[in-house]
């Protein structure tokens, strides 16, 4: 069996949603997510949280039979309560840091050291690019560069160039931010309150992208949808997903529908 958790928050979430569904109809069929959930949790909460032992998380886990919720779970338990193959890390903002920003990730490597300790040396660890509000209701980090969310995503995947990736702790980034912004460069409206993912489609296409990043599957084989997905819609995240896959920095080089 493929176990994967998550340290996440309400992204990881959207993110993670309809994986399960996704892996079995294009093959994985044995397969366990499990997901900590702290709203807007950032690295720097996540490592705070992890040394107190607090247990404010809420955990779901899904291998097959639909999510199943446990309340105040801490960290260390969550990582020691199986033989996890994957551990994925979702950074918030909720203390006030911002993707783009430097002091985001001045934590990030104790934070790996701490999973390290209580994982399995076999783990692999995933990291994930996040995605941005509307440019209509921008949060704080897209107004500070009046909407634009090309550059402030090129900003967030510079951090990942100069943090994440030379830690060399990694197995994969995890291209969820690439796909949303794929699909908002075609005018697709991907989110729910201008912040999250709409419960279809946006959810849908997160879900193709991260069984695409971690397995060898093909998503174009995708045959099972979420209630009120269209076929048409199907088609749309298979693509957006895919182009996340290939080049997770890059937004504006696929233009051809």
């Amino acid at each position: 069996m493929l176990k994967i958790l998550y340290i996440g928050n309400s992204f990881s979430i959207d993110g993670l949603e309809y994986s399960v569904e996704v892996a079995h109809n294009l093959g994985v069929k044995d397969i366990k997510v499990g997901n900590l959930y702290y709203a807007a949790c950032s690295l720097k909460m996540h490592l705070n949280h992890a040394l107190k032992k607090s247990e404010v998380y809420s955990y779901f886990e899904n291998d097959g039979n639909g999510w199943v919720t446990t309340e105040n779970v801490s960290i260390d338990t969550a990582i020691k309560s199986d033989d996890w193959d994957i551990i994925g890390i979702f950074p918030g903002t909720g203390d006030g840091s911002m993707h783009s920003g430097h002091e985001a990730y001045e934590l990030l490597g104790d934070l790996i050291e701490y999973i390290k300790s209580l994982a399995s040396p076999k783990v692999k660890l995933l990291y994930s690019l996040t995605w941005l509000s509307d440019k209509e209701n921008p949060k704080k980090e897209l107004a500070l560069y009046n909407g634009n969310q090309e550059l402030v995503m090129s900003m967030i995947c510079d951090r990942i160039r100069e943090y994440v990736i030379p830690t060399n702790e990694f197995w994969r980034i995890i291209p969820f931010g690439a796909a949303v912004q794929n699909a908002r460069n075609e005018n697709i409206l991907i989110t729910r309150d201008g912040y999250h993912l709409s419960y279809g489609l946006g959810r849908f296409m997160a879900a193709l992208t991260f069984v695409g990043s971690i397995t060898d599957v093909d998503i174009s084989q995708i045959s099972w949808m979420p209630t009120g997905v269209t076929e048409n819609e199907k088609n749309l995240a298979v693509r957006f997903a895919q182009r996340a896959i290939l080049d997770p920095y890059q937004f504006k080089q696929f233009e051809n529908k």
